[in-house]
């Protein structure tokens, strides 16, 4: 441990004074805790200083810009976020509600990974509290479903809908797994699920939209590099990317993230799509937000 926590005192000290005003900057606007250093040597504060220090004085900047944007939901606001959506959900011109009598939830999960522990399933319970103290939901039959396991007879109804839920949906690969199983094993009809998730990327919305399924979520994240430049500006910031992760070893298929995700987003467990600069641990690297 003592070696780990000289790394951290060196790793500050190798930052430049502008450098530790702007990350200060940016910890101070999203309330992010800056802690003692002398009673925490892995605070997340230092975990950035570690990161930045490692890096040349442009890849610093680019890091600064993406944390900048970054998205970070710990585990109690779920439910803030959870009354958000069933308010979009109510008032919805698309959806009338009077007409429902029950409502199934289940995890949104790939069918190999039924069984296993997920947040998905945490987010599934999460709205067991939220539906009580909301009057369009509050007179509802709830019903919980173990997995994907439904009967197309209990949703396949003018008075029934399932909610397949979730905290984050990045390619949109796991949700068309789950729909299709959904589809073609359990014969639901599309128009009788809605997806829900905390957060949520564009790409994996529009696959989700593809299978005509509608989709809500409280917050829609853009791809953290692609979607904010153009030109000459994203190629370079591409290739000073693809310069850190080849800096800190990143496989082939974590690159930019899962799928090339380009994700700037730490929920109850921080997702591959995000950028693995941001996860990645390996031979004593240590990162801000470790999976």
């Amino acid at each position: 441990m003592k070696k780990r926590n000289e790394k951290f005192r060196v790793g500050e000290k190798n930052l430049n004074a502008n450098t530790i005003a702007k990350l200060s900057q940016i910890f101070n606007e999203k309330s992010w805790e800056i802690e003692d250093d002398a009673l925490n040597q892995l605070s997340l504060f230092n975990r950035f200083c570690t990161l930045l220090s490692e890096l040349t004085e442009p890849q610093q900047a680019l890091i600064i810009e993406l944390t900048e944007r970054f998205t970070r939901i710990p585990s109690d606001q779920y439910k803030i976020h959870i009354r958000k959506i069933l308010d979009q959900l109510a008032t919805d011109p698309n959806i009338d509600l009077s007409c429902i009598d029950d409502i199934y939830i289940a995890p949104l999960i790939a069918p190999e990974d039924i069984g296993k522990t997920k947040s998905s399933v945490f987010v599934q319970y999460s709205f067991q509290e939220q539906f009580h103290y909301n009057p369009y939901f509050a007179h509802k039959n709830i019903r919980f479903v173990n997995g994907l396991d439904v009967e197309s007879s209990h949703i396949n109804n003018d008075k029934s809908l399932l909610f397949v839920v979730d905290d984050f949906i990045g390619t949109g690969d796991t949700a068309c797994s789950a729909l299709n199983y959904l589809f073609q094993n359990k014969n639901i009809t599309n128009t009788r699920v809605i997806v829900i998730s905390i957060v949520a990327l564009n790409q994996g919305i529009t696959k989700i939209l593809d299978l005509g399924v509608r989709v809500f979520t409280s917050l829609i994240c853009s791809k953290g590099i692609s979607e904010y430049y153009s030109g000459t500006q994203l190629s370079a910031k591409l290739t000073l990317m693809e310069s850190i992760e080849n800096k800190i070893k990143v496989h082939r298929n974590e690159k930019l993230g899962y799928g090339q995700s380009e994700a700037l987003v730490k929920m109850i467990r921080t997702p591959n799509n995000t950028f693995p600069v941001f996860w990645k641990e390996k031979k004593g690297r240590t990162a801000p937000f470790p999976r």
